[in-house]
C-alpha cells in the first residue's frame, strides 16, 4: 500500500507525530511519501493526478482557532480541487487542550465525504504515545 502524510506544524508537535505516523506505516508495509503542507502545494497544484498513486491519505494540523491551521486549509481547497476518488483518510490533529484537535480532524474531513474515512488520532501537547497506540491500531485495520 502506498501512503502520503501531510501536515501543517507551529511548534514541532504536529511534525513529530507524523513522523512517529510514518514509522509506524513504513513498519507495516506501506511506503510512505511524507511532506510538510508549505512545502508541496505546487507540486499538487501543477499535477491534477498527483495523488493517483496513493491508496492512504493521512492529512494533520495543528489546531488554531478550533479549525485545522490556514496553511493548511488552503492547501486542502487546493486538494479539494482534484477529483479524488477510492482513497482512505486517516486526519490527526495536536492541540494545546484536551479533544481541541478533534475540530482540526473535524475540519480536514469534511472537505472530503467521497473518502473513506478511516479514523482520527490526536494528542494534546506532546503527549503523543495513546495516539500512537491508535493510530497502529487503524493501521493493522487496514490489512
Amino acid at each position: 500500500m502506498k501512503s502520503i502524510i501531510i501536515y501543517n506544524t507551529k511548534s514541532g508537535n504536529t511534525e513529530q507525530l507524523a513522523n512517529k505516523m510514518g514509522e509506524v506505516l513504513q513498519k507495516n508495509g506501506h511506503e510512505v511519501d511524507m511532506y510538510r503542507d508549505k512545502d508541496i502545494k505546487s507540486q499538487i497544484q501543477s499535477n491534477d493526478s498527483f495523488f493517483d498513486p496513493y491508496d492512504l491519505l493521512v492529512f494533520g494540523s495543528c489546531t488554531h482557532a478550533m479549525a485545522p491551521a490556514r496553511t493548511l486549509k488552503s492547501l486542502l481547497k487546493v486538494i479539494k480541487k482534484q477529483n479524488i476518488q477510492n482513497k482512505k483518510l486517516i486526519c490527526f490533529g495536536t492541540s494545546g487542550g484536551p479533544d481541541m484537535w478533534k475540530k482540526a480532524c473535524s475540519g480536514i474531513q469534511k472537505r472530503f465525504p467521497q473518502l473513506e474515512h478511516i479514523g482520527d488520532i490526536g494528542c494534546v501537547e506532546r503527549e503523543n504515545d495513546g495516539a500512537i497506540k491508535k493510530f497502529e491500531e487503524l493501521v493493522q485495520n487496514l490489512q
